[in-house]
């Protein structure tokens, strides 16, 4: 992977929050419980869409998508 494309996957939500911009999924409600149950906390939540972030135990928040 190039320098420019690995920075494009990254952005900041605030001035301590990393996003991954997209990790898609198969189902992304039983990927969250499994997250969850491993130490991860939801950040927010969008089941219409569906959508979540989570961030993880290192502080990395990743936006779950199918």
């Amino acid at each position: 992977m190039t320098e420019a494309s690995e920075s494009q996957r990254w952005s900041r939500l605030g001035p301590d929050d990393l996003l991954q911009t997209n990790s898609p999924v198969d189902n992304v409600e039983e990927t969250k419980v499994r997250l969850v149950k491993n130490g991860c906390e939801i950040i927010k939540d969008e089941p219409g869409f569906p959508r979540c972030y989570v961030k993880d135990p290192f502080g990395l928040i990743y936006n779950l998508t199918n």
